[in-house]
């Protein structure tokens, strides 16, 4: 009977050791009372570049830091945005992970999902920062991320395909509608864009409504303080659709994605792209088929609009941040400033982003469009972010959805900017 008893007893205990083993591999941040500390990082998969960016970052942490060895999942992009809202909401996010700030990440802050900084971030890290370095992940004067880079966009132009059909790399709106034309009465789409993933038309209409509309009020509105219902955000809608109408897009963009159509330009089969400055590294890469070709300009200016062609799409909003159920606190926050910091400098190093940390070791030597970019950037009198990350949960997905049916051909423009002033009542 008694060894019965303590076969019994011998069990429960076994149970509660296995029960406790898996609370602590599915936890965050764990080690098991054993070895050293393990710490999980989530990254999307965006680029391939950015891919071994971090990936060589994790390898240097873990050879220098054997007593916090961090393990790295990279999530596909596509579902990267849902399934980073699905864990948070269970609280099962990871210790470390890549986000975005400003209304993106809003809603995680408020359920107090995510680490406020303040009371561990080093004073290196504060002092290197720029100012800029705040401004989406400060949320009610409290910090809750550290941004990797800045990015603008940028209109890359194929200086081959201007030179073969005689046309002018335009300066100006008016000449950007003209190089539309006369590329499409060659055979060819100006513009490149793949549709099918929301964004990217989305850059289209955020350059013209800072075009049209300004800086000012483009951020008025997105905080609220303005309605999208205004002349200038119609005038936006409607200079959109005249580029479908005119045919300006690249032949079957509907059905392609960011890979697809950044492929085409790459080949040297579109003329013009509107896109982020991290495309810079991969049109320098000796086996791009244009590198050399290319010129990167600001985004015209429109005449009777009140914006300037010195105001940029972008700013400091692709973060990292640390979950607040993680277990090891201060070894999270000082990983996250290890990779941001990090992530910055060779994000620059590799034309990804624009440095948001001052940095003795910052290389010099960037590729070359890169550098024409930061040399643009040093003239820029104000920055919108693009809508769908300043914008909140459904608000942000409305727009993208408006936008989408819009440059296919589905929405009028009253009917878009009718949809996009429900947002703000």
């Amino acid at each position: 009977m008694l060894g019965k008893r303590i076969f019994q007893f011998m069990c429960v205990l076994g149970a509660m050791a296995f029960l406790l083993g898996s609370c602590n591999r599915s936890g965050s941040g764990t080690n098991g009372g054993d070895g050293p500390i393990k710490l999980v990082v989530w990254d999307d998969k965006s680029s391939k570049e950015e891919a071994r960016v971090i990936k060589a970052i994790i390898e240097k942490w873990n050879a220098e830091n054997p007593d916090v060895i961090v393990e790295r999942e990279a999530v596909d992009i596509e579902s990267y945005k849902m399934k980073l809202k699905t864990v948070i909401a269970a609280d099962e996010a990871p210790d470390v992970f890549y986000s975005y700030g400003a209304g993106f990440s809003k809603p995680f802050v408020e359920a107090g999902k995510i680490l406020e900084l303040g009371k561990y971030l080093s004073s290196d890290i504060k002092d290197s920062a720029m100012p800029e370095t705040w401004n989406y992940v400060t949320y009610n004067g409290k910090t809750y991320g550290l941004p990797i880079y800045m990015w603008c966009g940028v209109l890359y132009c194929n200086q081959e395909l201007f030179d073969k059909y005689g046309i002018k790399i335009p300066e100006t709106y008016e000449e950007f509608i003209d190089a539309v034309k006369s590329f499409r009465a060659n055979g060819m789409g100006a513009v490149g864009v793949g549709a099918s993933e929301k964004w990217t038309g989305m850059f289209y209409h955020n350059i013209l409504a800072l075009r049209t509309a300004g800086a000012d009020l483009c951020n008025k509105a997105l905080s609220g303080e303005a309605g999208f219902d205004t002349p200038e955000f119609m005038d936006a809608a409607v200079k959109l659709d005249e580029l479908v109408k005119l045919k300006a897009f690249n032949d079957g963009y509907s059905g392609l994605n960011y890979d697809d159509f950044t492929l085409q330009f790459k080949e040297g089969l579109i003329p013009m792209i509107y896109q982020g400055n991290w495309l810079a590294g991969d049109l320098e890469a000796d086996d791009c088929p244009v590198k050399g070709k290319i010129v990167v300009k600001n985004f015209p200016s429109i005449a009777g609009g009140k914006g300037s062609d010195t105001e940029f799409l972008g700013g400091a909003i692709d973060v990292y941040m640390v979950s607040n159920s993680t277990k090891h606190k201060e070894a999270a926050v000082k990983l996250l400033e290890y990779i941001c910091k990090n992530y910055s400098r060779e994000g620059y190093a590799t034309g990804l982003g624009l440095p948001v940390y001052k940095d003795p070791d910052l290389t010099t030597k960037v590729d070359r469009l890169t550098k024409d970019i930061t040399d643009l950037v040093g003239s820029a009198t104000g920055f919108v972010l693009s809508w769908d990350t300043f914008l909140e949960g459904e608000a942000a997905d409305t727009h993208n959805d408006l936008v989408q049916e819009l440059i296919i051909g589905t929405k009028t423009p009253a009917q878009f900017t009718e949809g996009m002033s429900e947002i703000n009542q």
